[in-house]
Formats: C-alpha cells, sequence, structure tokens
C-alpha cells in the first residue's frame, strides 16, 4: 500500500489537471472522480489517491446535506403553522451556508493540487492512503 504518494512539488501536468478536476463538486460530482480512480488506480498512484479521497469526501458531504435536508423537512412539518414559517427560510439559509463550506473545501483542494502541492482532506486522506 502507497505510504508516500506524494514528495515535494508535483510537476507532472497531467497529474495537476485530472487532480484538480476531480475534487471540483460542480463538475460531475461523484462521478468524475469515482472514474479518475478506476481508470488510474494502476499506473499513476498520485492521481488515485487525489481521486479517491475526493470521492469519499463529496460522497460524504452528499450525504450529510442530504440528512440536513430531511431534517428540516422534518423539523418544518413538525412545527407547523406560523412557526413553521420562520424555521424553514432559516434552516434553508443554514443548509446553503453549509453546501457553501463544503464547496469552498472543495475547490481549495483542487487549486492546491492544480498548483502541485500536497493536498490530503482532513481524516479522508488518512483514510485513504491507509486503503490504496
Amino acid at each position: 500500500m502507497a505510504k508516500n504518494v506524494w514528495i515535494g512539488k508535483n510537476k507532472d501536468e497531467e497529474t495537476r489537471i485530472v487532480g484538480a478536476y476531480s475534487h471540483f463538486p460542480i463538475i460531475g460530482g461523484v462521478l468524475v472522480p469515482i472514474i479518475v480512480y478506476l481508470l488510474k488506480k494502476d499506473e499513476n498512484k498520485t492521481l488515485s489517491f487525489q481521486a479517491a479521497q475526493a470521492a469519499i469526501y463529496q460522497l460524504i458531504a452528499f450525504v450529510i446535506l442530504i440528512v440536513l435536508w430531511a431534517f428540516i423537512l422534518s423539523l418544518s412539518l413538525i412545527i407547523s403553522g406560523l412557526g413553521g414559517l420562520f424555521v424553514w427560510p432559516l434552516a434553508w439559509l443554514f443548509n446553503i451556508l453549509i453546501l457553501v463550506a463544503f464547496t469552498l473545501y472543495a475547490l481549495y483542494a483542487a487549486y492546491k493540487t492544480y498548483i502541485g502541492e500536497y493536498f490530503e482532506y482532513i481524516y479522508i486522506g488518512k483514510f485513504v492512503k491507509a486503503h490504496i
């Protein structure tokens, strides 16, 4: 298993560009990093590492957003009437802020990967490094 998947600055243009695209949640969501991982897992450990952690991060973000949305819907139905009218916009605002935070972190990962620097998501990077 690859422990040192990246040493120093990465100068390989394909690895930097495809790795950066893998982190973009806007372009293909979780599908792009999974495809990149499956295509490159045997020939490029650095790229497969970036794609695998991007896929896991985006999947976790998607699940968290769905759970929050379901919680918001349930809460607004429980607090029906006038109280529900006040909860709904605030809850959606909170959900949008969480989405923006997830997206900004993924864009930061894409930027770091694109400029050739090593990037590892908190917790996810260590998990992926131990399993690929």
